[in-house]
């Protein structure tokens, strides 16, 4: 809980500039879902509890000021449900607030009274221990919900490979994942996080050896799929991309530093980010990933490198060790696809070449501003941004920085693309 609040505190920093705090911190008898607040706001909670106790809301109070005062500026700055915002709100997710109007952020708190189920579930016995302990409302799901919620994994339900769309009444849709791999690690790391940009583990199911793990549904698919797109309305702009590189810097962030023990994704590729239906960013696929005592310590692994090409960083395959350094490089290729919308692998001169060695090349040239106006995505040309796309290219740089140590953290990336944001709302 303690490690959650002061997440929540550091993940509002960029508030400072722009907004003055309204409550006094009171404590964590403040989140304690059996505690009441319905007469409105009080001094003494600096969050409101309101849901079940094993599961509540929570609420932030502030005074709005431009540019954060409108619902998407707010939504995109807090990495809170836009919706939810204009509905707690009490006004439409278009609203513009008046200066020093008091206003909430959409949270969520969790309470260690949890009901765990009963259910019987099959082989193996650690994984069936790590369900046991999950505390954040993880479901277990029989194979029959799985095959109707998919109609017995229907190739029109197939969002991509082994994963399936699936309706569980309601209008709930989820993310089925079927494998054949023992997922008790990926289940262990998933009940230890908790994220906006990480996808959310909501149940699971296993039946005869094969394993489903049932994931929130992202409408939006992969980051690559969305780049792919040829549709104006799904082109985005500079803003948007800026927005989607700080969702994945906030959830590398989160798992690099506010985790314990922290993590390393491992896996970091366009294709495992994937979006929602307002363009928000979620890390996916925690298969590869490992734990870390901390940002500079390593795993030393054998010859079997494991990794996609195109976002391996060089001293993993040089020396097959693991550090946090590998995933800021793989999100510096990342965040040249974004610039360039290009593959993470094209063809210069009938050639492969990795896009990373690409836009390095580029932006260590003389005149590196003209030369990446040539070679940024040419459908947001008329954005007339390109300043913007040079800070995004050189922030890439910097994380594609061949030796590990002079990469800078997802701290710093996650500070220079806030800043890089800022002025693009000017």
């Amino acid at each position: 809980m303690i490690n959650q609040i002061l997440f929540c505190f550091l993940s509002l920093n960029a508030f400072i500039l722009y907004i003055n705090a309204q409550q006094n911190y009171s404590g964590n008898s403040a989140l304690d879902c059996n505690n009441k607040d319905k007469s409105g706001p009080s001094s003494a909670f600096l969050y409101t509890c309101n849901g079940q106790n094993r599961y509540c809301k929570a609420y932030l109070i502030y005074k709005s000021q431009p540019p954060f005062d409108t619902i998407p500026a707010i939504s995109a700055l807090t990495s809170s449900n836009q919706a939810e915002l204009a509905r707690i709100n009490d006004v439409t997710e278009d609203s513009k607030f008046p200066t020093g109007k008091e206003r909430k952020i959409n949270g969520v708190c969790q309470s260690g009274n949890t009901e765990r189920s009963k259910k019987n579930f099959v082989q193996p016995e650690d994984l069936r221990v790590e369900i046991a302990s999950f505390e954040q409302g993880l479901r277990l799901f029989t194979f029959k919900e799985i095959q109707k919620a998919t109609e017995n994994f229907s190739s029109r339900n197939r969002i991509n490979g082994s994963v399936y769309r699936g309706g569980f009444g309601r209008g709930k849709i989820l993310a089925v994942k079927r494998m054949k791999l023992d997922v008790s690690k990926e289940v262990k790391l998933l009940k230890n996080i908790n994220h906006f940009n990480l996808i959310k583990l909501q149940g699971v199911c296993q039946n005869d050896g094969t394993f489903f793990l049932l994931f929130e549904y992202m409408k939006k698919g992969s980051l690559r799929d969305w780049l792919n797109s040829q549709s104006p309305d799904e082109i985005g702009s500079w803003t948007r991309r800026i927005q989607i590189a700080l969702d994945i810097a906030n959830g590398l962030h989160y798992l690099h530093s506010f985790t314990k023990p922290a993590y390393v994704h491992g896996d970091i590729k366009s294709t495992n980010v994937l979006l929602n239906s307002i363009l928000r960013a979620k890390i996916a696929n925690f298969s590869l990933a490992r734990a870390v005592v901390n940002e500079t310590s390593s795993i030393s692994l054998t010859n079997h490198v494991v990794g996609t090409r195109g976002y391996v960083a060089p001293e993993y395959i040089q020396t097959g060790q693991i550090t946090s350094k590998i995933d800021v490089y793989a999100f510096g290729v990342v965040l040249s696809e974004l610039v360039t919308g290009k593959d993470a692998i094209i063809v210069q001169d009938g050639r492969e070449v990795m896009l990373s060695a690409a836009v390095v090349s580029i932006m260590e040239t003389e005149y590196a501003e003209s030369e990446l106006i040539s070679f940024i995505d040419q459908r947001l040309i008329c954005d007339d941004r390109t300043q913007l796309a040079l800070r995004m290219a050189q922030l890439s740089v910097a994380c594609l920085t061949e030796e590990p140590t002079k990469r800078p953290s997802m701290e710093e990336v996650v500070s220079a693309l806030l800043k890089i944001r800022a002025d693009a709302f000017n």
